[in-house]
C-alpha cells in the first residue's frame, strides 16, 4: 500500500473521516504543518467526504507544500490503508468512540486524538489523548515521538477492550432483545 501510495519512505500520518466541524481538520492541518518543521519528508494521507472538504483542501493548499499530503476521497480499503500509516491523528472537538480510532489501534498504530474523544477509545499503549489547547506544536511533538515505531500485534489487547466480532455481536444482540423487552 506504501508503494500504491508513493510514500514507501516518508512518515506517514493519517487521518479518516467526514469533513465535518467536529473532526477539527483545519487545526489537524496546523499540526501537519509543524509535524514538516521536525519532519520535512513527512506526508499527511486523508480519506473521506463531506461539506467540508474543499474548504479543508484549499486551507492544506495554502499551509503546506503540495507534496506532503494526499486527499484520497471516500474509500472502501481502509484497513489496507491503515497498513500504509506510521500513526493515525484525530483532533475531534468532541467525539463519543470514534470507530477510525479503534480500527487504527487493531492495526497497531499510534492513536493521537483530542482529550474530547471519550476515555472508552484508549485500548492500546501508543493511544495518546492530548488536550486541545496544547496546541500545534505539542501536538506535532506527540505525533513526531512516533516515527520509527515498531507494530505490535494488537489482537489480545482489542478482544480483553470486547472488540471482537463474535463477542460485540452477541453484545449487539443482547443489547437489542433489552431494548425490545423494555418496549413490550
Amino acid at each position: 500500500m506504501r508503494e500504491q501510495l508513493q510514500v514507501s519512505d516518508r512518515f506517514v500520518v493519517g487521518h479518516f473521516g467526514r469533513f465535518v466541524e467536529q473532526k477539527n481538520h483545519l487545526f489537524l492541518i496546523d499540526v501537519f504543518s509543524e509535524v514538516l518543521k521536525t519532519e520535512p519528508e513527512a506526508v499527511l494521507v486523508l480519506a473521506g467526504d463531506g461539506p467540508l472538504v474543499d474548504r479543508v483542501m484549499s486551507y492544506a493548499r495554502q499551509k503546506l507544500p503540495e507534496s506532503s499530503f494526499l486527499y484520497l476521497g471516500i474509500r472502501s480499503d481502509t484497513a489496507d490503508l491503515y497498513q500504509a500509516l506510521d500513526a493515525f491523528v484525530l483532533p475531534s472537538l468532541y467525539e463519543g468512540v470514534p470507530g477510525t480510532g479503534i480500527e487504527a489501534q487493531a492495526a497497531g498504530l499510534p492513536f493521537i486524538f483530542s482529550d474530547a474523544v471519550t476515555d472508552e477509545a484508549l485500548i492500546i499503549d501508543s493511544a495518546q489523548r492530548l488536550p486541545l489547547t496544547l496546541g500545534a506544536s505539542q501536538w506535532a511533538k506527540a505525533i513526531c515521538a512516533h516515527k520509527g515505531d515498531i507494530r505490535e500485534d494488537q489482537d489480545v489487547r482489542m478482544r480483553e477492550a470486547g472488540y471482537e466480532v463474535s463477542e460485540a455481536a452477541e453484545n449487539l444482540a443482547r443489547y437489542y432483545e433489552r431494548l425490545v423487552e423494555d418496549f413490550i
